[in-house]
């Protein structure tokens, strides 16, 4: 019987449920949101290259899609 080698992705998959692209997606959108926290008031643009992504839209397109939300709607949530 020959032994199957698998993947380090598959078995992060297999153990946390998601893939590791999804968990890093994940990770750097609660980053932006914890930034956005400590500084509603920063200008997005700086905020999205800082955090990697490649532009604000890229930022605002993986923010919303993990927290149902836009950067700028959340910002002015916090400001209530």
């Amino acid at each position: 019987i020959q032994k199957r080698w698998v993947t380090p992705e598959r078995q992060f998959q297999k153990w946390i449920g998601i893939t590791p692209k999804h968990y890093q997606r994940i990770i750097r959108v609660t980053n932006t949101r914890n930034s956005l926290k400590r500084n509603p008031d920063v200008d997005l643009v700086d905020l999205a290259l800082k955090k990697g992504f490649t532009d604000q839209a890229h930022m605002t397109r993986e923010f919303k899609q993990i927290a149902q939300i836009t950067p700028k709607k959340y910002t002015k949530l916090l400001k209530i």
